[in-house]
């Protein structure tokens, strides 16, 4: 712990690691002594998994689960106010955040960053269905009794259900072999327990996301640990033996080095690239990287003419993003933590939104090259029904006020007219200026495709 002036009562400053050659290490002086210049602010006392402080609005803690990664300071006091700092201070004693802070002179202190702590995080997804879906409850009840009725397995769970009294209360029913203390958490491991018991019993032939598509009609719902751990119960086995493992494989090609035991992946020096496991990244083994940045492109042709070019892949990171960003791939960028992030689209508007929502689950800055106004007015613009266009300038309209500022021009443009520009058609203006603009981008200056 750092002795840190000014502390608030209940909250303790830890000493954040540096990186090292061998690994993590406690930052020190030429003397030894302890001198770090960022900390991590904790409670100091043992708390509850998720206890809000007393009175702490449903929006602003709606708000707050919905992070992912980290909020910059400014980001936080401008949700919470003139009173951010003393709210902070009350999630802090909670155990629902960390705040990442600067050591200044004298051992002051400044914050930078704000995250959920990771047994908020753990629960995040679970406790938001509970605030924002709140259904009838008798429709509610009597959904869960249908959807148990022809599933054996479940007869015990459906009586206790069944002897619950009809009231405006959506309470778990005590005795619940599922564990679950919300009625959110609840409905969901007994629907995908149903569907488990009903449809891949004994096959050994469901993930994860096949499991949620059918029981949830929502492939991307998060499996958060506590509905793992309710499910389990209710199958009467782990998870990890009920629901086959899955992966996000990640494309790439640059300098980047992952050994796993005594298997070395080298995305360097692989042709024309590598797939890797974005979670088997994140997790196992070691990763080195020793790129300037990271460059997302959209299409895979473009993708493998720009990993021909030595001038780029001996610098930067190339990934075929494939549309919108996955999960694994997000996760391998922020565990990278590149000095910069750049990705080249289509000139569309999801092209733009593709940006816009990978800066946004980043939540750093994404610069984006080769995606420039002039080379939408003179590229060849794709075939399109009215339907499409209709629908392009809808979403070209909310970018012109929400996406990243540079790409507000371009989607100011889309917005008129409901036009789409295909990378493929733009390659031969971005990809031999794309060693400049990279350059450009290390050297923080203003990127340009002439």
């Amino acid at each position: 712990m750092v002795p840190l002036k000014g502390l608030p009562s209940g909250v303790v400053a830890l000493t954040v690691p540096r990186k090292g050659p061998e690994g993590p290490r406690v930052p020190r002086d030429r003397r030894g002594r302890v001198a770090p210049r960022q900390v991590d602010l904790v409670t100091e006392d043992a708390v509850p998994p998720f206890q809000p402080p007393i009175g702490f609005p449903s929006g602003d803690l709606i708000w707050l689960l919905r992070i992912e990664g980290q909020k910059q300071w400014a980001t936080v006091t401008k949700r919470l106010g003139k009173t951010a700092w003393e709210i902070v201070v009350a999630l802090l004693r909670s155990g629902g955040v960390v705040v990442r802070c600067e050591v200044t002179s004298e051992l002051g202190y400044k914050p930078l960053r704000l995250r959920l702590s990771a047994a908020w995080a753990a629960v995040a997804a679970d406790q938001l269905r509970q605030l924002t879906d709140q259904p009838d409850p008798y429709a509610a009840r009597q959904a869960l009794l249908e959807r148990m009725a022809d599933v054996p397995q479940m007869a015990d769970e459906r009586a206790l259900l069944a002897a619950m009294p009809e009231n405006d209360d959506l309470d778990v029913p005590p005795g619940s072999r599922s564990g679950a203390k919300r009625w959110s958490l609840y409905d969901h491991a007994i629907r995908a327990a149903c569907t488990w018991f009903s449809r891949y019993a004994g096959t050994d032939q469901v993930d994860a996301t096949e499991l949620a598509a059918v029981a949830f009609q929502e492939s991307h719902t998060k499996w958060t640990p506590p509905l793992r751990a309710a499910f389990a119960n209710l199958v009467g086995m782990s998870w990890d033996s009920a629901v086959l493992p899955i992966d996000t494989e990640v494309t790439l090609r640059g300098p980047l080095r992952w050994t796993i035991g005594e298997v070395v992946a080298d995305a360097a020096t692989s042709v024309p690239w590598i797939g890797l496991p974005s979670n088997g990244l994140c997790t196992l083994g070691v990763v080195e990287s020793r790129a300037r940045g990271v460059l997302l492109i959209e299409n895979k042709s473009n993708f493998e003419r720009v990993c021909a070019i030595p001038e780029i892949v001996d610098r930067w990171l190339c990934v075929w993003g494939r549309g919108y960003a996955r999960d694994g791939l997000v996760t391998l960028v922020r565990a990278l933590a590149p000095e910069h992030v750049a990705a080249w689209g289509d000139l569309d508007a999801h092209g733009i939104a593709i940006v816009a929502d990978l800066a946004e689950r980043l939540e750093r800055s994404v610069v984006p090259v080769g995606m420039d106004p002039e080379i939408f007015r003179t590229g060849v613009k794709r075939k399109r029904t009215d339907e499409e266009r209709r629908d392009a300038r809808e979403l070209a309209e909310k970018m012109a006020t929400s996406a990243p500022e540079p790409l507000r021009p371009l989607a100011e443009l889309i917005a008129m007219s409901g036009d789409s520009c295909e990378q493929e058609t733009t390659r031969q203006r971005v990809v031999p200026q794309l060693p400049r603009m990279l350059r450009a981008i290390e050297n923080g200056d203003l990127v340009r495709c002439p």
